[in-house]
Order: C-alpha cells, then sequence, then structure tokens
C-alpha cells in the first residue's frame, strides 16, 4: 500500500524535453556509451591488424526473478502518479500513465531481448566493417574460437554475433569446458563463492550509503517526484524500471527515468558501483586472481600467433561479473583510496558504466665503375633489349656526373651539410634555454670489429642465394645489358641510385628505375646483413661498446639532475656507434617487436593500459605474462 504524500519543493525541470543521464551503472544501455570499431581503428604505421581477442558480456536480457517481482509490484505506482499530487511536468505524466510493459519484461525472466540480441550483432556488424581483411574467410571454421559461459541469455546472444561476423552462419559455439577459467572462472572457486558472492559482508559499503544522508536525500527527491512514500525496494524497482524499459536500439528513453533527477541518478549509479567494486572488482583479492586467468588467455593466445599464426578471431562470452574481475587485473580504473559508502559520491574512476562490455660496406671506386653502365641502358633501349619506360631512359640519359659525390669520399655532400644544420636549428628551436652555449665534444671510435674479414660470412651466403640471384637476372632484363653483371656491378648501381638521390629537394634519382620495389627489398636485407654483423648483435663486442656512448648519456643527465651538468651535450658520429648503441639498449632486437597490442572497451581504444594506447610486444609481455602461472589455489578450502 504507497501512501500518498503532497511536497511543495517542487524540482521545474522536465524529463520529456531534458538531456537525459544516460549512466545506468551495469544495466546501461550498450548504444548508450559504446564508441564504434569502425572509427576508432587504430592504425600504425607498417603494420597490419593479425589477431583479435575479446571477451564480451552478454546482451541486454529481461529481470530475474526476484528483481522483476519488485518491478511488477512498483509498476502500479503509476496508476496513483497525477499532476495534482507529484511534482512531474504533466507530459512526463502522460507518458507515464501511457506506458505499457513490454511481454519480455516479465515473462521471460532473465532472458535475451531481442535489443539484447540486436547489440551483439551490431557489435559482430561493425567488427566486420572495420576489420574486413580478418573476416572475409569466416567459412574457415578453424580460425574462429567463440565460446560461451553457461547461461541460455548469453549464448543466445552469440548466435546474433555469428549473424553478424559471416554471411553463412556456419561458425560454431565451442562448448564450455567444465571448469571454465576464462569465460567463468568464479562458478568453480567454493572459496569466492562462499566468501565473497554470497559473503556476509560483501554488501556492507553498500548498506552504509543507503543510510547515509546522500542516499536519504535522494530517497526523498524521488519520493516528493511521485507523490507517495516509498520502501528501499521500490526506489530500486523505480531506478530498474527506468533502466531495463529504456531502448537503445531505439534510442528511445523510458518515460519511468522521470522519477529521478540527474542527481539521483548518480546517487543510484554510485550505489551499483559499490555492489560490484567488493562483489567483482578491487574490494578482494579474489576478484583480481580471476580476472588474471582471463588475461593469461589473451596472453596465450597472442603470444601463439607470433609464433604458428593462431586464431583470427578468439572470443569470449561472459558475465558482468568477468568483466569486472578483468578490469582489476588490469588495474584499470584503480583508485588511490577504496571508494566506501560513507564517502560518498566523488570524482572517482571505478564507474561500472563505462566497463558494462565489451583487444656496409660502399666505396666510391664501385660506384664508379657503374657509371659506364648508363652509355649501355641508354643503347639498349634505343636497340629495343631494355624494358625500362621510355621516361626513366631519358632521366638517365640527362642525369650529370658530380665530381663531389666521387672524388672526395670522406666529404660530407652540401646536402649532409645541409641536414645537419637542418638538425642544430630544430634543436634550437625545440630546446631554446639550453642553447645558449652549445658544446660539441667528438671522440674517436675504435672499431674492432672491422679488422675481422669473416664478420660478412653471412653475406656472402646470401648473395648466393635464388633470391639474389634473380635480382641480378631482373636488372640484367630491365637493363637489356649484353654483359654478365657482376655482385661489384649490381652494388654500384644500388649505390648509384641511394647516393643520387636528394632527399633535400625530395629528387628521386633516375637510377633507381632500374630496380623494381623486389630488388630493393633484397638489397636492403643484404646490408642489414652487413650491418648485424659488422656493427649489431651479430657480435657480441658491439653491445659492449654500445654501453660506452650511453654511460656518458646517464653520466650527463645525472649531473643535470644535480644542477651541474652541461646544458647541451651532442655527438656527431658514424653508423657503427648508433647501431652499436641500439645493441646495448636492447633495440631492435627481437621480431615478436613487430607485434603491437590495442585494447578496446566499448568499441573505443583504452588510452591508459599503453601510451597512446599502444601496447608494444614488450609492454604487453611485462603486463599479462605473469598472469599465465596463476593458479587455482585460493580456491581451494
Amino acid at each position: 500500500m504507497f501512501e500518498p504524500l503532497k511536497y511543495v519543493d517542487a524540482d521545474p525541470k522536465c524529463f520529456w524535453n531534458s538531456c537525459p543521464f544516460k549512466h545506468f551503472s551495469s544495466k546501461t544501455p550498450y548504444n548508450l556509451i559504446r564508441g564504434d570499431f569502425r572509427d576508432s581503428v587504430v592504425k600504425i604505421k607498417g603494420c597490419k591488424p593479425t589477431n583479435i581477442w575479446t571477451i564480451i558480456r552478454h546482451g541486454k536480457r529481461s529481470p530475474g526473478r526476484r528483481f522483476g517481482k519488485y518491478m511488477k509490484e512498483t509498476v502500479t505506482i503509476k496508476d496513483f502518479i497525477s499532476k495534482e499530487n507529484s511534482t512531474l511536468c504533466a507530459q512526463d505524466v502522460d507518458n507515464l500513465k501511457n506506458w505499457q510493459a513490454d511481454s519480455e519484461l516479465f515473462g521471460k525472466p532473465s532472458s535475451l531481448t531481442k535489443e539484447g540480441y540486436l547489440e551483439f550483432y551490431g557489435i559482430a556488424k561493425r567488427l566486420r566493417e572495420a576489420y574486413p581483411e580478418l573476416f572475409n574467410n569466416t567459412e574457415d571454421d578453424a580460425k574462429y574460437f567463440l565460446q560461451s559461459a553457461i547461461g541460455h541469455w548469453v549464448e543466445d546472444g552469440v548466435e546474433g554475433f555469428i549473424e553478424g561476423l559471416s554471411n553463412d552462419n556456419q561458425l560454431r559455439i565451442k562448448p564450455a569446458p567444465a571448469l571454465d577459467k576464462v569465460a567463468a572462472p568464479f562458478r568453480k572457486c567454493a572459496n569466492y563463492s562462499r566468501l565473497v558472492r554470497w559473503g556476509p559482508t560483501v554488501y556492507d559499503e553498500h548498506d552504509t550509503y543507503r543510510l547515509s544522508k546522500e542516499y536519504q536525500k535522494a530517497k526523498k527527491r524521488i519520493e516528493m517526484r511521485v507523490g507517495m512514500s516509498l520502501t528501499y525496494d521500490n526506489v530500486s524497482a523505480l531506478y530498474d524500471l527506468c533502466r531495463y524499459t529504456w531502448s537503445g536500439i531505439e534510442m528511445k528513453p523510458s518515460p519511468w527515468c522521470a522519477l529521478l533527477s540527474p542527481k539521483d541518478f548518480e546517487v543510484m549509479e554510485y550505489l551499483g558501483d559499490l555492489r560490484h567494486y567488493y562483489r567483482n572488482g578491487y574490494g578482494n583479492i579474489y576478484n583480481i586472481i580471476m580476472g588474471e586467468y582471463v588475461m593469461a588467455d589473451l596472453y596465450k593466445q597472442f603470444k601463439l600467433a607470433t609464433e604458428e599464426g593462431g586464431n583470427t578471431l578468439t572470443a569470449y562470452f561472459t558475465h558482468a561479473t568477468v568483466l569486472d574481475m578483468t578490469w582489476s587485473a588490469l588495474g584499470l580504473y584503480k583508485d588511490t583510496k577504496p571508494i566506501t559508502g560513507a564517502a560518498g559520491i566523488h570524482k572517482r574512476k571505478w564507474r561500472t558504466t563505462h566497463g558494462k562490455r565489451y583487444p656496409v660496406m660502399s666505396e666510391g671506386n664501385l660506384m664508379k665503375g657503374g657509371i659506364s653502365i648508363k652509355n649501355y641502358i641508354t643503347s639498349s633501349y634505343e636497340n629495343g633489349h631494355s624494358g625500362m619506360c621510355a621516361q626513366d631512359v631519358d632521366n638517365l640519359r640527362n642525369w650529370e656526373y658530380n665530381d663531389r659525390v666521387f672524388e672526395n669520399k670522406e666529404d660530407l655532400t652540401d646536402e649532409g651539410r645541409k641536414e645537419m644544420m637542418f638538425v642544430g636549428k630544430r634543436f634550437r628551436e625545440a630546446f631554446p634555454d639550453l642553447l645558449d652555449e652549445p658544446h660539441l665534444n667528438c671522440k674517436k671510435y675504435l672499431n674492432e670489429v672491422s679488422n675481422n674479414f669473416n664478420v660478412l660470412s653471412e653475406v656472402e651466403k646470401y648473395i648466393n642465394t635464388s633470391d639474389y640471384l634473380v635480382v641480378k637476372d631482373r636488372i640484367h632484363r630491365r637493363t637489356g645489358i649484353d654483359y654478365e653483371l657482376t655482385n661489384d656491378n649490381v652494388t654500384a648501381l644500388y649505390n648509384l641510385c641511394r647516393y643520387t638521390w636528394s632527399g633535400i629537394d625530395t629528387r628521386v634519382s633516375p637510377w633507381c628505375a632500374i630496380f623494381t620495389k623486389d630488388d630493393l627489398q633484397v638489397l636492403e636485407y643484404e646490408e642489414d646483413l652487413q650491418h648485424y654483423f659488422k656493427n649489431g648483435y651479430g657480435s657480441p663486442i658491439n653491445e659492449i661498446l654500445g654501453r660506452i656512448p650511453l654511460a656518458n648519456l646517464y653520466e650527463t643527465f645525472e649531473g643535470a639532475k644535480n644542477g651541474n651538468g652541461k646544458r647541451f651535450v651532442a655527438y656527431v658520429t658514424d653508423d657503427t656507434t648508433i647501431e652499436q648503441i641500439y645493441s646495448a639498449i636492447g633495440c631492435r632486437n627481437e621480431r615478436t617487436t613487430d607485434y603491437n597490442v590495442v585494447f578496446y572497451m566499448n568499441e573505443e581504444p583504452v588510452i591508459s593500459i599503453c601510451e597512446d594506447g599502444v601496447c608494444s610486444w614488450q609492454e604487453f609481455q611485462n603486463k599479462l605474462q605473469s598472469f599465465v602461472n596463476t593458479t587455482f589455489d585460493i580456491c581451494k578450502e
């Protein structure tokens, strides 16, 4: 029985024509807070997407029997509300009286709704459109791993996901294992069930907040808007009626939301945050460990992908509980101090609304030997034996010999001087306060490796492989030269292309027309081998020698920190020293550094995990590798 009340302190705002509050804790319609994969794809130069791992909470469902019962009983309030006994606007009263319950709302407890199905369909459809190269062959079922937690409202949604992802709907859902450590790690953990999920103290902070002045004021405001006194269950039921009957797909607010003000919604959201924080989040250690199981699978799948290719898509479908645990394992949305009922609403990171859903050797004499080839190329073209384009031949014919490039092989070219001048200019512009007294200190670097004639043995092997020999043949056919090219000829032509390309003027060398892109990749690899063994990881001494300039870097910055360092220190050196420095700091050491990982939540990149939202493989490994060793020992009674 509801007791009518009369209040005069009316809230003048109307819900029907206002900008509504859209944060409803864990029951927020997905479309209200999601981004869009198609707009938020992180593009990294030189990279392409190879694998996706995702964990997705079930779509919108109808309330369970217990909460559904309270909601159904509270629906009768709308028959008592009138413009005379409440502070609602007339249109809000009309909208509420005209509202009718959908058959799904109370008729099928804990079931996936049509909107929930469409949420899953939409996620998959956008995912496919954002990454077409990964989903153009979904007929290959072996490359797509989909597993659902137990629960028909979860499993039914996966069908919508499959429909949105593939043309033929042939992808299959893998059955959940008896001990599901990813989609439902908590289900087989007796200690978690006993001490946390059904523990006697898990909702203490939630209950403390319900007794606070902040919550009591919100309850009074809601009673004022309704025009009658309410129990705690009534208030929760009204909040649930607002959340469950708001259509995210149609972007249609629920008239029940008119009963709460924006401040009331903040209070109810915080109440939900407390509930999730202690049951699923940072409130106890069990949740963090459970989340580590989930992240361990992510690491294993991506590690496998770097070695054998792995699954194109690994997708788990789960409950809100597991998502909260996952954020906790990652350290996301962690506040400096635990949130509490006594503290009340404050600026915080933990918001269950946002976590609702849903991862060389080049010498001048070799180059000069190549110049005479120019005449052979132009002659071959005129005789119809060259495969080069007419304009490329004309450009080569008009190219003029420059003494400065070849006669003074140790000299810095005019372009090199300009490059250094511009480097200095940019330093001054970037650090104007540090360059009042520029200082240059150059040291002669003794390279012990350069005297070892065996250091280039791998290069000698490579130039006798089919890859390199095919390049020689292609160059021979493109130029139309009627004699066999030597390795020195090929190197000279490559150097002519590189040395006569103007970076300052952005002018391409006509000599580069001799090569295809494949040729240039092979020649680049040949030189990579030279540098790898001459200056890099191929000779252990390089890593040791690279520590010398790095030690100077440390000493310089340490001095600056103590107030007695130089304002600017610059060393101008050769590529040998630069590459030895790379070796000393471990730069460019592993093939796996070609892999990057981007975390998404609600179809938007999660920036806080790594810088700019992009994790290098090393960062990803550092964060998640230890989770692989997480055991279930904590669940033993």
